[in-house]
């Protein structure tokens, strides 16, 4: 059932939304579900009162956050328009740096124009580690003409204020360190630890697994990249929820081979793995829930997942409001939003035979993949301008095989660390593994039909219609208009885009 508990979730995460990015339907949104709620609940004048001060309270962070945000960056675009956008920043690291071939990335906290922020820092030179206090010399990318909007909404969902191209010699290493000593010391030699020993072990194939198990994919070959687009699953290289629960049955499975059952030690190990990949916001979003459950868990209290995703919504939001803004954090929540509302009608049937559980499987794994790519196809052709039909099938025949290179990379570089001599032989295997993998998803995107490009549709017609469609229940009423709603959306676009 649906109690007022969830809806004060979702009215909260709304609000803030629509704090972040001032969009009306959005603000409409959440002035619908608050009314909603008080004629449904029927509080007390004090209890109405106090909810609606909590909602604008959450509106006017989000509104503020980013505001100062933009702000910022507009004093670093201007302080980046002199003469020939060249300067020197000092400051330290405060990201984990992203390796690529010819260079790596980082966050970097500094001073510009009297004015503290986070600008992302791109340079060929490689020594350098989370904390390091640094003075780095370069030119700041600058928008093209026209292109400001775009620009600024790329960086916000980034997190960062600029973009600083740091040439070859243009870092100095100064004295100091900043940044968590955890950290510092604990996590980010971890995480580059595991990096060293892939990259050591697979060579040229470690771009795979490093991006499937670390997060970072600099190392990824451009012709692997690419077919996953065309296939649609870049999802299983983006690191979420997906990978925090393949890497908690595998945890799940070692305690009982050794016969121990503690959700203490699961606990920590999801924690520590989530603290070495570094921020990701999908991966952040799953660790939350996860985090959620086991206090409800611990309290004795059941909660409805979709509810746990709405607390999880409005916790990343609270600490991190420009995420919002980000495409990843967007997929992440919707794709999971479609995922736990289709798995709730999942029934099996009464036989229990294999051939009907292994039916079972296939037909609810192809139906939430489904709803996954129906839910975020707006957002999908709204940013890439492209979305792939095939996604649902070739999310089915990858994610086992993805999977397994996710647990056997960080079972093969924690084993060459703690016994070295197990290393090469654990690496060889990984390595073809990797390779007729990455060999198979090239192939299947030369073979099946490309993304499809076609217009945005409308969205609140859009997901109206989806609504009409998740509720039917065998109502043809309902599935012709969730059908037609559909349709009348994509009309709506395409007729404004021959307009404009």
């Amino acid at each position: 059932m649906w109690g007022w508990e969830d809806t004060v979730v979702w009215v909260l995460g709304a609000a803030l939304a629509a704090g972040v990015t001032g969009d009306p339907k959005v603000a409409a949104s959440a002035l619908f579900l608050f009314a909603w709620w008080v004629r449904r609940s029927r509080p007390s004048g004090v209890t109405a009162a106090l909810f609606a001060v909590t909602v604008g309270a959450f509106a006017l962070y989000g509104f503020v956050s980013v505001a100062g945000f933009r702000r910022d960056l507009s004093r670093v675009c201007a302080a980046a328009a002199g003469p020939g956008g060249r300067g020197y920043l000092e400051g330290w690291v405060c990201g984990f740096p992203g390796y690529r071939y010819g260079g790596m990335t980082f966050d970097f906290r500094t001073r510009v124009d009297g004015v503290v922020c986070v600008v992302r820092v791109r340079t060929k030179e490689f020594a350098v580690s989370y904390g390091d206090s640094l003075r780095v010399d370069g030119v700041w990318k600058l928008p093209e003409e026209g292109s400001r909007g775009a620009f600024e909404r790329r960086l916000i969902g980034q997190g960062v204020c600029g973009d600083f191209r740091v040439a070859p010699g243009g870092v100095e290493r100064l004295g100091g360190v900043g940044g968590s000593w955890v950290t510092r010391r604990i996590l980010s030699p971890c995480h580059d630890r595991l990096r060293r020993e892939l990259s050591r072990g697979l060579g040229s194939n470690s771009g795979f697994p490093i991006a499937v198990f670390l997060g970072e994919t600099g190392y990824l070959e451009r012709r692997s990249g690419n077919a996953f687009t065309a296939l649609g699953i870049t999802h299983l290289i983006a690191l979420s929820g997906q990978h925090l629960y393949f890497i908690a049955g595998a945890v799940v499975i070692l305690l009982r081979l050794v016969r121990r059952r503690s959700s203490a030690l699961l606990l920590f190990a999801i924690s520590l793995y989530v603290g070495v990949v570094g921020f990701i916001v999908s991966l952040w979003r799953s660790f939350v829930m996860v985090l959620v459950l086991a206090l409800a868990a611990a309290l004795k209290r059941p909660l409805d997942p979709v509810k746990v995703l709405g607390e999880a919504f409005v916790i990343v939001l609270l600490f991190f409001p420009n995420t919002y803004y980000a495409v990843g954090f967007q997929l992440s929540f919707l794709a999971t939003l479609a995922l736990l509302l289709c798995v709730r009608g999942l029934r099996p049937g009464v036989s229990k035979t294999v051939v009907s559980r292994v039916w079972f499987w296939v037909r609810s794994s192809l139906e939430v993949s489904v709803a996954a790519q129906l839910i975020v196809t707006p957002v999908l052709i709204h940013y890439f301008d492209r979305v792939s039909v095939l996604a649902p099938i070739a999310t089915l025949v990858f994610v086992f095989p993805v999977a397994f290179v996710l647990l056997f990379s960080g079972f093969a570089a924690i084993s060459s660390v703690l016994v070295p001599v197990v290393g090469p032989v654990l690496f060889a295997v990984l390595d073809r593994v990797v390779a007729m993998l990455e060999q198979s998803v090239v192939v299947s995107a030369s073979l099946v039909p490309g993304t499809v490009s076609p217009p945005p549709p409308e969205p609140c017609l859009y997901y109206a219609g989806l609504a009409f469609l998740a509720y039917a229940r065998g109502h043809t009423g309902r599935k012709v208009a969730g059908w037609s709603l559909l349709a009348v959306s994509f009309a709506i676009g395409a007729f404004r885009g021959q307009l404009f």
